[in-house]
């Protein structure tokens, strides 16, 4: 690296250390949902930069983490809300995915170390009834 080169990139990490801190940083996190960009912004920094801050501070992955946790706490909450009031879009979601151990959902989930190997297929109603009438019409 050129001489020049190398103080351009030392006069930006001296910016972002000192435009960041640590508690600064701890303040904009608080809401951001661990949203990184969002932090960036909240900082008045770009997001590479924010990265480039990160990466001598890692210390602070945690606690990122631990917002993007409590965005998805609030989102479950949310979701079992709607589910709760009936909502059907949420109900299908929670039966797709937390459901899918009792046989809901739509993926095909296959484990090879099992020898049998249940298969959930998602059925449209004119498929059901295409095939309600085939299954009557070839009874034995």
């Amino acid at each position: 690296m050129k001489t020049k080169d190398r103080q351009k990139a030392i006069k930006k990490v001296i910016k972002h250390n000192t435009i960041l801190s640590v508690p600064k940083v701890r303040k904009a996190i608080e809401g951001s949902g661990g949203v990184k960009s969002i932090i960036a912004k909240r900082c008045g920094v770009t997001r590479v930069g924010f990265w480039k801050w990160l990466q001598t501070h890692p210390e602070m992955h945690d606690e990122i983490q631990h917002a993007r946790e409590a965005r998805i706490d609030m989102a479950e909450i949310n979701m079992f809300k709607l589910s709760e009031e009936g909502d059907f879009n949420a109900n299908k979601y929670i039966l797709d995915t937390l459901g899918r151990t009792r046989g809901y959902g739509t993926r095909t989930e296959i484990d090879i170390n099992q020898k049998s190997i249940n298969v959930n297929i998602e059925l449209k109603p004119e498929d059901i009834e295409e095939l309600t009438e085939f299954l009557e019409t070839h009874k034995k």
